[in-house]
């Protein structure tokens, strides 16, 4: 993953992963053994300031051949209103929140 530009959504941030998982085994296996440590292994290689927040739990699961796996994010309970400063953000396609101590990036 080293010289890539980093990702912009959480969606990309993803399939880097993935594809890492992919192409290299050993790293797969410190995913399933790890993955607190993996994901930032490899997230550093792209964004070397890139950190977990301590209290974040970190679940990777291989999928079985005869599985689909569906995670869906976590929904606000509160009601959230969007300044329009914020609006702008996602006028541009890319929106960043803070939902308790984790930063969510929401766009494709």
């Amino acid at each position: 993953m080293a010289n890539r530009s980093k990702p912009t959504t959480r969606r990309e941030l993803e399939t880097a992963i993935v594809v890492k998982a992919i192409k290299d085994g050993e790293f797969r296996q410190r995913l399933l053994s790890n993955p607190r440590e993996g994901v930032v292994a490899a997230v550093k290689e792209i964004d070397p300031d890139f950190e977990i927040p301590q209290g974040i739990d970190v679940k990777v699961f291989e999928e079985p051949k005869k599985a689909f796996y569906l995670v869906l994010p976590q929904t606000p309970t509160d009601n959230i209103e969007i300044s329009d400063e914020d609006l702008e953000k996602v006028a541009g396609g890319i929106f960043t929140d803070q939902w308790g101590d984790a930063t969510v990036i929401i766009g494709y």
